[in-house]
């Protein structure tokens, strides 16, 4: 399974305003914290795909609606 790596912030709060855009959008979002270099990130994922090749194609999708450099990632 796949999924969007839509951001990384440092501040939850940017994490929680991108995450209320998707919701907005009726996308499928969610923040996991995770610790990088000693540093705490909340990191916005969008959607489930089954194969890398729909994530890619839905990733296009938001970095042209949204403005972004999303990537698709494995979920864990």
């Amino acid at each position: 399974k796949f999924t969007i790596q839509a951001g990384a912030f440092t501040r939850k709060e940017n994490a929680l305003h991108l995450k209320s855009d998707f919701d907005k959008a009726g996308y499928s979002a969610r923040i996991i914290e995770k610790i990088v270099g000693g540093s705490v990130f909340h990191v916005v994922y969008v959607g489930s795909f089954e194969t890398e090749a729909e994530a890619l194609t839905f990733s296009k999708v938001l970095n042209s609606k949204f403005k972004l450099q999303s990537w698709v990632t494995k979920t864990e």
